[in-house]
């Protein structure tokens, strides 16, 4: 069974979105807190998804529990969209941007469904202008290398499979692009990921950070 969590102190957000999921997933358990310290208290326990209203709740939420410190997906929720901010959650390990005046309740679900599959929500421009950021630092002398020159033991077909990855390309469409079954784009993903040490695509990202700061350094 899937737990999921929703932190809000907005009726008119958690309300809602409890009785989408309850609807969509049966089979998961949808609970609700207005902090991260009730839900410990009420439901005792981890959670493998978290959506997270930063509208009504701060950082300091997080108490110890957040998306850099523990493994479940989380999905920040009812956030004014833009770009620059997207990629600052993207960097503090956030697995979905949403803002929910741009998304209706349907495709929270959708969103939901994927990103417990392993993938990111984003905007494509986001993770085109991340992957580009690399790119460009790699022309510079102590620059992060290019994905051949990692020390992850990729293939060739993996670097080309990473890359779209990065980009925000989901599994249908990387399928598409590369003209390849989706079941092969899940093992070469399987492959990617347990040369990383990562668990999923939010997970790479942050050994791509990683490595990055690793070549600085020496």
């Amino acid at each position: 069974m899937t737990h999921c969590l929703i932190l809000s102190t907005n009726p008119k957000l958690h309300d809602p979105v409890k009785q989408i999921l309850e609807l969509s997933f049966p089979d998961w358990r949808i609970c609700h807190a207005k902090s991260l310290s009730e839900a410990m208290r009420i439901y005792k326990r981890n959670f493998e998804l978290v959506l997270f209203d930063d509208c009504t709740l701060t950082a300091q939420s997080y108490l110890g529990y957040s998306p850099s410190t523990h493994s479940a997906k989380w999905i920040l929720l009812n956030h004014k969209y833009s770009d620059i901010c997207a990629e600052e959650h993207l960097n503090q390990g956030f697995d979905g941007y949403i803002a929910m005046s741009e998304t209706n309740l349907d495709q929270l679900v959708s969103i939901c469904r994927s990103v417990m599959e392993g993938e990111l929500w984003y905007k494509r421009k986001v993770m085109s202008d991340a992957l580009n950021y690399y790119r460009e630092q790699s022309k510079h002398k102590d620059a992060m290398p290019d994905f051949h020159l990692f020390h992850f033991d990729f293939t060739k077909r993996e670097r080309d499979l990473a890359q779209l990855l990065l980009l925000g390309f989901r599994n249908r469409e990387i399928a598409e692009h590369l003209n390849i079954s989706i079941h092969t784009v899940k093992t070469h993903v399987s492959h990617i990921l347990k040369k990383c040490g990562a668990e999923s695509r939010n997970e790479l990202l942050v050994k791509l950070h990683e490595q990055f700061h690793t070549t600085q350094t020496h």
